[in-house]
């Protein structure tokens, strides 16, 4: 019963962050990273942070994170691929869907 309710509930939340849908919303989220990165980058993976577990465990007894859409990218011209990989992330209100910030770990 409650994974039903999970899975419902994260259905709205991402109809309302992604009323244009998923491609989209990706697209601009990239572009606002390339706007802010310095060199070109490449996208590697996406993923969306849903805001309720559907599996509750001793550790998330809340249930509830703050939803976030998830880039990871590298800079084009870095040689150590893997030193070159990094995380931008854009965190969401779950009841409105609007952008409350945006973190990235390659500043």
């Amino acid at each position: 019963m409650m994974m039903t309710h999970a899975q419902i509930s994260n259905s709205i939340v991402k109809e309302r962050i992604f009323p244009e849908g998923w491609d989209k919303h990706v697209a601009r989220s990239f572009e606002r990273l390339q706007s802010i990165t310095e060199g070109d980058i490449t996208l590697k993976r996406t993923y969306f942070t849903e805001p309720y577990h559907t599996n509750i465990n001793a550790g998330n007894m809340s249930g509830t994170r703050s939803p976030a859409l998830t880039l990871e990218y590298i800079y084009i011209d870095c040689s150590d691929k893997d030193e070159c990989s990094f995380i931008y992330k854009e965190i969401y209100d779950a009841s409105s869907g609007v952008l409350i910030r945006s973190e990235n770990d390659s500043f």
